[in-house]
Order: C-alpha cells, then sequence, then structure tokens
C-alpha cells in the first residue's frame, strides 16, 4: 500500500481559491469575503507585472521597476526651438527652416518604456496607462514652464471618423489631465476637416506645398440674454454669441509624440489666424 503524500502548500491554496470562486457565484457575500482575505495584486499597467504585495485599487498607477529602468527622460541640452535632444542651441533643421510655433518641449525620447506606452495606449486601448502619461506631461509643463498659468491648453484634434473607431483623442485625454492638475484654462477649438495620412509622415515642405490645411478653428457659442422693446412692453429673448478663446492669449499646444513638427505648424497657422500672440508645444514624447 502506498502512502498518499500530503498535499503542498500551493495545492492547498489552489483549492481554497477554486472553493472561493463557487461561493462567489452562491452569493456576492461570499466574493466579497474572498477579496478580503485573497485580494487580486496590482499590476504594471504597462507589462502586466504583479505587485503580490500592492492589493489592486489600493495604490495609485505606476510602473514596475524594470518598465521605469525603459524611460529615457530629456532634461536639457535641447534645441530652444523644437525640443530636440542634444542638438545644441538650435538643430541644423530649425537653422535651416523655420518653424510656426515658438517653442516646443517634451518629457523623454520617444523610445523604449515611453514609445511602448504611447502606442499600448493609442493603438490597444490601454486606458489605464493614462494618468502615467498625464504625469509624464505635467512634470514636462513643471520642468519647462515652472509657475505659469497663462496659457490656453489646446489639443491637437483627430479627425471625427478616427476619433470615433478609437473612441478617444490620445491630444484631448492628456490635455484634459493637465488642465484638471495644474488648474489650467482648457479650450477644445481645433477641428480636423480631412481625413487620412498622419502629418507625421510628412515634413514641413510636403504639408506646405499640399494645397490645404487639413484643420481650422472652432468658434465657441455663448447664450446671452437681452431685453427686446417693443411699444409698451419688454420682452426676455435668448441669444447665442460666438467668442474667440485664443485672441491675444499665449497657446500651448499639447499632443502625445512631436516627430517633424509639420501637425503642430498646421495646427500653430490656424491659431495665428485666429488671433493667437503664440503658440508652443508640450508633448509627451519627441
Amino acid at each position: 500500500m502506498v502512502a498518499k503524500l500530503p498535499p503542498s502548500a500551493n495545492d492547498r491554496l489552489n483549492r481554497q481559491l477554486d472553493l472561493g470562486m463557487e461561493k462567489r457565484r452562491l452569493h456576492p457575500l461570499f466574493g466579497r469575503i474572498v477579496d478580503l482575505f485573497f485580494p487580486e495584486p496590482a499590476h504594471c499597467p504597462l507589462c502586466e507585472f504583479p505587485f503580490h504585495r500592492e492589493p489592486k485599487g489600493w495604490s495609485r498607477a505606476h510602473l514596475c521597476a524594470r518598465c521605469q529602468e525603459g524611460i529615457t527622460e530629456i532634461m536639457g541640452g535641447v534645441c530652444r526651438i523644437c525640443g530636440r535632444p542634444d542638438a545644441g542651441p538650435i538643430c541644423n533643421e530649425c537653422r535651416t527652416s523655420e518653424h510656426l510655433f515658438f517653442s516646443a518641449r517634451a518629457y523623454g525620447r520617444y523610445l523604449g518604456t515611453v514609445e511602448e506606452a504611447i502606442k499600448a495606449y493609442k493603438y490597444q486601448g490601454s486606458v489605464a496607462l493614462l494618468p502615467i502619461l498625464g504625469e509624464w506631461i505635467t512634470e514636462a509643463y513643471l520642468r519647462y514652464y515652472g509657475a505659469e498659468r497663462n496659457a490656453v491648453v489646446v489639443p491637437v484634434p483627430m479627425h471625427p471618423v478616427k476619433k470615433g473607431n478609437r473612441g478617444y483623442n490620445q491630444a484631448e485625454e492628456l490635455a484634459k489631465y493637465l488642465c484638471k492638475v495644474l488648474k489650467l484654462p482648457y479650450a477644445d477649438i481645433l477641428q480636423r476637416t480631412v481625413a487620412g495620412a498622419s502629418q507625421t509622415t510628412h515634413n514641413r515642405i510636403d504639408r506646405k506645398y499640399a494645397g490645404q490645411n487639413p484643420f481650422e478653428m472652432l468658434a465657441t457659442p455663448v447664450k446671452t440674454r437681452r431685453i427686446l422693446r417693443h411699444h409698451s412692453s419688454h420682452h426676455l429673448s435668448r441669444t447665442t454669441s460666438t467668442i474667440n478663446q485664443v485672441a491675444g492669449q499665449t497657446v500651448l499646444l499639447v499632443d502625445d509624440v512631436l516627430t517633424t513638427g509639420s501637425t503642430a505648424d498646421a495646427c500653430a497657422e490656424v491659431l495665428y489666424r485666429g488671433g493667437a500672440e503664440a503658440v508652443h508645444v508640450l508633448t509627451v514624447a519627441r
């Protein structure tokens, strides 16, 4: 007769968890008890590495140590116009051709963890990464603009069809996050009217001679009330007028990535026509 070996600790734990799942199906109260004693661990929102000592929902979203190591921040030595890292005071591209925006700055380089996080958020629907990306762009703002709070934040728009397919515009969500944290004025006043290839696939010369700027500015409707006099009576009339939120203002254009700068130039062109005093660009990556 062969003696049965005692079950291992892992086997006992698995049976307990299976029992907990069965009880959860029978009554919601059991599910709460299981969650109390066997909480689901939090995960790295990028690589899904489990944080066994951090129950899910008990702490803010953050990356694991390995993903953190893959971040290359841009700390200084950038082109003072386009923000290209390690390019000296002015890079060769900005010496030979002009941008329409005054300056562009970014949190980190578009490689490693930063690139993976942006792609996962944009193309894979990993919305849990928004707080991470939002913290990065907020840190970039504080790094380069400090206590300045006068700029109007404007997101780079996405074509309505593309936004409908994706479900959100990443630039818009980043801009809202930034404004919420730093109490900055927000103005979603640009729209993309022409669908097609991303502006990042074209250089500035291609865009300039393409014959059409794919962006235009929207006027913001404002409801007003006025009293109309008619003979001996007075009538209260509600009318709708429009205001220009960027006229005479410094604008901070927000997007996820800056590559050639052609998208930012196209947006800046429209904003200047709308009366903007200056346009600066802030992105997560460069």
